[in-house]
């Protein structure tokens, strides 16, 4: 059932991504910036990024997409949780992109997302 949520969750961002522009496209877009969002679009980017890095685990690694929705989309109460320590990250450091702050803690909590080839 988590895996359905996930897969749903990652369409509905996907097409939003795609109808309304992104400010994220932005040259110097910062943690600092999405510091100052609302809490709605802070969970909306970090529930976004999540997604996108287990899907990629998922085309990948099994274990590891498993991991990745267990650490962020366990439950509701979790998942704020886990946004608590995304923002905490992102206030520590203002300066630096905030998807590579996501990846970075996605990646200490679940392992690399680097792939060797197939081929």
């Amino acid at each position: 059932m988590l895996k359905n949520k996930t897969v749903y969750l990652a369409i509905f961002m996907a097409t939003t991504f795609v109808i309304y522009p992104q400010i994220a496209l932005s040259d110097n877009f910062t943690s600092a910036k999405v510091l100052d969002w609302s809490r709605q679009n802070q969970s909306f980017y970090f529930q976004a990024s999540v997604t996108m890095a287990g899907f990629v685990a998922s085309q990948n690694d099994k274990a590891q997409s498993r991991c990745i929705d267990d650490w962020y989309f366990e439950s509701d109460g979790i998942r704020e949780q886990r946004n608590g320590e995304i923002l905490n990250v992102m206030g520590r450091y203002p300066d630096h992109h905030p998807s590579a702050i996501i990846l970075a803690i996605v990646q200490k909590r679940c392992g690399s997302l680097k792939y060797t080839s197939g081929n």
